[in-house]
């Protein structure tokens, strides 16, 4: 397991200390939901509308497999942790006189677990399937860099099947579980939700409907395939057409990548991390630092309707009667634009090609980093 932050990215910035607020160890709950779908059909109905194929329960530790659910688009409708529970009595206590024999766990986020359950019931049709909340039920994270994990001792067992996993959506994240107590009670400190935050921001790893945006999020673009939530080789599912288009013959143009963001005529620190709040936000477009000729300090030209006047016949006169509303020559197009902050640091989507490249938003200087377990051909 990779242990220290320092090797996480590959920038021309110098390298890293671990960051201010982020122990070597820690764990908490997190603010999701389960949503458990249970049944004869539970399997080939969940093959049917993830994008990953319904994990089994074999003989090992490590059971809960990372995907999401798509609209007909293609946009993420939630990001999940899928874990298999058949016949766990964890998941039996939870939820009385509900048939856990063929049952999967979902965990969404919290404030998507309505609509998971309406999506799941809209699809339902003639399967034979029960879709409900365990409310009861929590998800826990936790993580050692000094460390392995024992996953051994953590959670519920019945044949071998463990309600807890490995985040494998980058390597050395942590580890999750799902339990009524905190099952990582003795890995480091207890921390709060920021700490986990800042973990996921500088792997570069984007979570929950604040960040994964519902009917908005391109699968790819947001890395899920670098996660290993999107399998490109299973039966069809809801919006696996743009996905797999995209994937054997389309060009994912930007993906979401770290950020760091600091004052003016300020080096970026050594740990990467400033608490304090920087004046960028969510929806915030990024620019090349490197205006245009005469261009503004964005990289965008100006552009003064000239008078009449000052026209020729020739170019102020369009096939449509009238002066054309179009610039003289097109400003710069945005490199990326911010997804969600913490301190000085960030996610957002950044133009593959312009990776590397000095970045502002108005006055604040931006730096992309590419996270090291990114593939190799990732930026090719």
């Amino acid at each position: 397991m990779l242990g220290q932050l320092k090797r996480l990215f590959s920038t021309t910035a110098s390298r890293l200390a671990l960051p201010q607020g982020v122990p070597v160890a820690g764990h908490l709950r997190l603010p999701r939901s389960l949503v458990a779908v249970s049944g004869p059909d539970s399997s080939k109905f969940l093959n049917g509308l993830l994008t990953i194929r319904p994990p089994d329960a074999p003989e090992g530790v490590s059971t809960g497999k990372y995907g999401a659910m798509l609209n007909s688009k293609g946009r993420v409708v939630f990001d999940s942790f899928i874990y298999p529970a058949h016949g766990s009595p964890l998941l039996a206590e939870s939820l009385p006189g509900v048939d856990v024999a063929n049952c999967y766990l979902l965990e969404v986020d919290t404030e998507l677990a309505d609509r998971a359950l309406r999506v799941f019931n809209f699809y339902k049709l003639q399967s034979k399937i029960t879709v409900s909340l365990a409310a009861n039920l929590g998800v826990w994270f936790a993580w050692n860099d000094e460390a392995d994990l024992d996953l051994g001792s953590v959670g519920e067992t019945i044949n071998n099947c463990r309600l807890s996993t490995l985040d494998e959506r980058a390597p050395g994240l942590g580890a999750r579980a799902i339990a009524t107590v905190d099952p990582f009670e003795n890995v480091g400190s207890s921390v709060q939700l920021d700490v986990y935050r800042l973990r996921r921001y500088l792997f570069g790893v984007p979570e929950g409907s604040a960040e994964i945006v519902p009917d908005k999020a391109l699968p790819l673009e947001y890395c899920m395939d670098y996660m290993g939530g999107v399998e490109f080789d299973k039966g069809c599912y809801v919006g696996q057409e743009l996905t797999i288009r995209t994937h054997h013959h389309g060009v994912v143009r930007k993906r979401v990548a770290p950020l760091v963001f600091t004052e003016p005529g300020e080096a970026i620190p050594e740990d990467l991390y400033i608490p304090h709040e920087m004046q960028v936000g969510p929806g915030d477009e990024i620019f090349d630092a490197k205006p245009l000729p005469n261009a503004d300090a964005l990289g965008t030209t100006p552009y003064t309707m000239p008078s009449p006047a000052s026209q020729s016949a020739s170019d102020s006169i369009s096939p449509f009667k009238g002066s054309s509303p179009f610039p003289l020559r097109a400003g710069a197009r945005p490199a990326g634009k911010v997804i969600c902050t913490l301190g000085n640091v960030g996610l957002g989507t950044i133009r593959i090609d312009k990776l590397g490249h000095d970045f502002k938003i108005g006055d604040i200087s931006v730096t992309g980093l590419t996270p090291y377990w990114w593939p190799e051909s990732a930026t090719e």
